[in-house]
C-alpha cells in the first residue's frame, strides 16, 4: 500500500485507467448515454481475471453476453455456449454468422479495446464496419453500436 502515502482510494478502476484508458472513455460513453438495460459484448475470460475481463459490463453497470461464468454457474445459470459465441462473434469474418449472435443476445454494443484484440486478433474486426458504426474511438478502444436499424 507504500502506507497510503497517495492517499486511500476506493475506486477499483484505478488500474484501467493505466491499462487502458481508451476502455474508461467506452465505460463512461456507456454510462452517459445507454439505457441501464443496454447489452454490450466484450472479451469472455476466467473468473477473477488478472487481465480485466468482464471490466466494461463491471464499470459500466450494463450487461453483457457474458462475465464470470463461475458467477453465472454460483447462481444456479448454465452459461451454456456463451463464452464460445463471444469468441465466435469476435472471430468470425462473417457478417451474417456474427449479425445472428447479436441477435440471439440482444447485443447492442461491441467494444474492442486491447482485451478484445489479445484475445481475439484483428482478423474478424473488419465486418464490424457492416454490422454498425463506432460512437467512441479512444486511446485503442472502439466501441460499435451494432443495434438493428429500426
Amino acid at each position: 500500500t507504500g502506507a497510503f502515502a497517495d492517499g486511500p482510494r476506493l475506486a477499483g478502476d484505478g488500474w484501467l485507467a493505466r491499462e487502458a484508458p481508451g476502455d474508461v472513455a467506452a465505460i463512461e460513453w456507456l454510462r452517459e448515454r445507454t439505457p441501464q438495460d443496454a447489452v454490450v459484448a466484450e472479451a469472455v475470460g476466467e473468473d477473477y481475471s488478472p487481465s480485466g475481463h468482464a471490466r466494461i459490463s463491471t464499470f459500466s453497470g450494463r450487461s453483457a453476453v457474458l462475465g464470470w461464468a463461475g458467477h453465472e454457474r454460483q447462481w444456479g445459470h448454465d452459461p451454456g455456449r456463451r463464452a464460445a459465441d463471444v469468441q465466435r462473434l469476435y472471430r468470425t469474418r462473417d457478417v451474417r454468422e456474427a449479425r445472428v449472435l447479436l441477435d440471439r443476445y440482444g447485443v447492442d454494443y461491441v467494444v474492442v479495446g486491447p482485451l478484445e484484440r489479445a484475445d481475439h486478433g484483428e482478423v474478424g474486426l473488419a465486418k464490424l464496419g457492416a454490422l454498425g458504426t463506432p460512437v467512441l474511438e479512444r486511446e485503442g478502444t472502439t466501441l460499435w453500436d451494432v443495434r438493428p436499424t429500426r
